[in-house]
């Protein structure tokens, strides 16, 4: 059972089925994250953006905060030098939103304005 990683293998069942059960909620609070991020002009702490998302409601405050790794992850973000926190006052990372362009000859990423295709054709030989 794929719980993304949100009850280990030795949890009560219980555990595995509350997993499941919110499993469908955390693409919702990601693009909540990514909206806020972007609102934020795409550069903030977790704490800015969730606090800009759910201003005052800890609850889903603390699940939109905790996305940001799994954004991360992704490759929709990128954590920055970090900084006071305008939420916290304490020094804490910061989120970039990773723009994709896309390769005029091919559609493909680009990655430090080379394309992605290119990259692994290169590398495979």
């Amino acid at each position: 059972m794929d719980t993304l990683g949100l009850a280990r293998k030795d949890d009560k069942q219980t555990s595995h089925d509350g997993a499941e059960h919110i499993k469908p909620r955390l693409n919702d609070r990601k693009l909540e994250f990514m909206s806020g991020l972007r609102a934020l002009g795409g550069r903030a702490t977790a704490k800015e953006v969730a606090s800009n998302v759910y201003p005052g409601e800890f609850a889903i405050f603390d699940s939109i905060r905790k996305r940001a790794i799994d954004c991360v992850r992704l490759g929709w973000v990128r954590e920055v030098e970090p900084r006071e926190c305008k939420v916290s006052g304490r020094k804490c990372t910061v989120y970039e939103i990773i723009e994709i362009a896309r390769c005029e000859a091919c559609g493909g990423e680009m990655v430090n304005g080379v394309c992605k295709r290119e990259l692994e054709e290169e590398s495979n030989g």
